[in-house]
């Protein structure tokens, strides 16, 4: 045998017979034969030694099968019968453990190597779990990076600025929709064909020859600059933002670029606001020398009335003063012009219809001249609450504009509708209902770099002309909460469009349809600070069968009412100029006399004309309005007016 046999180590019950060469060994060297009462008893004998044994271990037990308990340990259960022939059997049952020990040796060598196997296996499962964990994350971080770059990207395309990215030579790179339809270049196929220069007006080329020198030393540039519409060759202004663009590995400068914000309806909103500043300032003077020139027109024409009713409007002489007349009113134009400049004027509204403003107004324009006019108006035009001698003046202004851009003749097409604005819709007005009027020529148009100017006041093209007709024009527009604009071409013509907001009053008063008064009787009450006027104002009402006093401040007017009532001979009427320097005006002046006398009737008359007080006299206590100058029949006209309503 390759290892020595173990005892019996306890002493074995009578009948057990065993060989002497059945002596106690080490229980670790190889197989071995235990006896014990117990196969717990056994158990607690073997604890002591570790390692893979093999052996057999006798108890009396009464089972007579082989019970395995520990392999290659094994429980045999002896009975008494037995134990006589144990000795005999156990040395070849111990060979028989011998050869299953190096059975189970070579097996857990095996075992062993493929334990090993197993581990390397599970070692190399790990690592391919692992490096599939890597993969995994690291292609779950390129398709965020790539989702990413998607999103940028989009946001980049979408944006209402333009973005592009240029080389140091200028040549483009990248342009986003914005950018491409900003700059006209919406059909072009690859942008990189195009040089940032190319997109800029040569005026510019310095500027932004210093722009790429300041992006390569500090990065970053900002400020305005322009560009030129590749298309149309207009100028574009816009806000700017350039920096750089690096390598995020080495930092080397790669590109600029650019993001631009059109700021076209921002410079127009600022050329408005420095446009009403500038109509603001020449009013504060323009007010004053109207108000001092229309009351001298008002003696002017006065006079000349009053001489044209005491003689024939056949003769020479009355030829002469229809002339001087006509001369006298187109001063009055002028002043009113002048006036329109003035601060806080505001216009005299009254709810008219369109189509009468517009007819009247192209047959005083076109009268005597070479040009025919095609009128087309939308059906059923909505009213609009407007001064309605402002409004004729401004078509007046537009038409004869037109005229003169066909010196040898044309055709004018005026046109109008209704529309309604949106928020967002052009011109910039409060949302609601306008009229819309058009004035058409198909003249010279008017040069690109002019467009931005011909509503200033005293810019003019024009070998004559004062370069006021258009700032008049634009200036009433705006009083009416209206807009004024133009659109020109070179060599097609021009269309001036006037939007007016639409009136809310469906019934519009007539042109002209004013009650006719011009005899008439009654006691009438005349102040005025220019002594001229008092003196024209009289003979005009005495000559329609009136009876007059006058006086030169509010303070004698309120003397002479009192002394007139206490006397019992009242005055019928007072006429009041607005404005007394250094004495009682007239606003001051109906605030006295309506508690003096609550039923007084009282006309305000001033050559402030676009007056505030004027456009609403009935809110401050009048009862009628006659602006400076007037002629005997408008003067007539609106005394009659006030008398008639008295009888009735």
């Amino acid at each position: 045998m390759k290892y020595p046999l173990l005892s019996l180590v306890e002493n074995p019950p009578s009948g057990f017979a065993f060989k002497p060469s059945l002596s106690k060994h080490d229980v670790r060297c190889g197989p071995f034969a235990l006896y014990s009462h117990s196969l717990q008893t056994a158990e607690l004998q073997l604890k002591e030694h570790g390692g893979f044994i093999s052996g057999i271990i006798v108890t009396d037990s009464k089972e007579y099968l082989w019970e395995p308990r520990a392999f290659p340990i094994f429980h045999l259960g002896v009975p008494p019968s037995l134990r006589p022939h144990l000795a005999a059997l156990l040395p070849s049952f111990l060979e028989l453990l011998e050869a299953m020990q190096s059975c189970s040796d070579e097996n857990r060598h095996i075992s062993i190597e493929l334990a090993r196997a197993v581990e390397d296996r599970h070692r190399l499962a790990n690592d391919f779990a692992l490096s599939r964990k890597s993969l995994l994350e690291e292609i779950s971080e390129r398709k965020k990076i790539e989702e990413q770059q998607q999103i940028l990207s989009s946001l980049v395309e979408n944006s209402n600025d333009l973005i592009g990215i240029a080389s140091f030579d200028g040549n483009l790179v990248y342009l986003n929709r914005a950018g491409k339809k900003l700059l006209g270049l919406e059909d072009v196929g690859d942008v990189r064909t195009f040089n940032m220069r190319e997109m800029t007006f040569p005026k510019f080329q310095s500027k932004l020859e210093s722009i790429f020198l300041v992006l390569l030393k500090t990065g970053s540039w900002k400020g305005e600059a322009k560009y030129r519409h590749y298309k149309s060759g207009a100028s574009i202004p816009v806000e700017t933002h350039a920096f750089v663009l690096r390598d995020p590995k080495t930092d080397q400068a790669i590109a600029f670029a650019n993001i631009s914000r059109d700021i076209s309806e921002r410079k127009s909103m600022e050329r408005e606001m420095i446009k009403g500043q500038k109509l603001e300032s020449i009013g504060i003077l323009a007010g004053g020398i109207a108000h001092d020139f229309n009351n001298l027109l008002t003696a002017i024409t006065g006079y000349v009335s009053l001489a044209q009713a005491q003689v024939s409007p056949e003769g020479e002489v009355g030829r002469y003063l229809v002339a001087a007349g006509k001369a006298a009113f187109r001063g009055r134009d002028l002043t009113q012009q002048l006036l329109t400049f003035s601060g806080g004027g505001t216009p005299v509204k009254k709810t008219v219809a369109v189509s009468e403003l517009i007819r009247d107004s192209v047959g005083l324009a076109l009268t005597g001249s070479n040009v025919r006019c095609d009128i087309v108006l939308a059906p059923d035009l909505w009213h609009v609450d407007v001064d309605e001698g402002q409004i004729i003046q401004v078509m007046n202004n537009l038409l004869i504009n037109a005229c003169q851009a066909m010196p040898d003749g044309g055709v004018i097409q005026v046109s109008s509708r209704d529309v309604t604005l949106g928020i967002n819709d052009r011109p910039p007005l409060v949302e609601g209902r306008y009229v819309r009027v058009s004035v058409k020529d198909h003249g010279i148009g008017i040069p690109g770099e002019h467009l931005p100017k011909i509503f200033d006041p005293y810019f003019t093209t024009k070998q004559k002309g004062n370069g006021l007709g258009l700032a008049t024009s634009y200036a009433i527009v705006r009083k009416h909460e209206g807009s004024i604009f133009v659109e020109s071409k070179l060599g097609v013509g021009s269309t001036f469009h006037i939007y007016l907001p639409a009136s809310r009053n469906k019934n519009a008063r007539q042109i002209g349809s004013d009650v006719k008064t011009l005899q008439g009787e009654g006691r009438i009450l005349i102040m005025d600070d220019v002594e001229a006027i008092r003196e024209v104002a009289t003979s005009m009402l005495q000559s329609l069968g009136y009876t007059t006093a006058d006086a030169s401040d509010g303070v004698e007017v309120l003397e002479l009412y009192r002394e007139a009532m206490e006397t019992g001979r009242p005055f019928d009427a007072v006429i009041l100029d607005l404005t007394v320097p250094g004495g009682m005006g007239g606003l001051e002046t109906v605030k006295n006399l309506l508690r003096m006398d609550p039923t007084a009737k009282v006309i305000v008359s001033s050559g402030y004309s676009n007056d505030g007080i004027m456009a609403d006299y009935k809110v401050h206590g009048f009862s009628d309005v006659v602006p400076k100058p007037y002629n005997l029949k408008q003067f007539g006209d609106a005394v009659g007016r006030l008398l008639s309503k008295l009888s009735c």
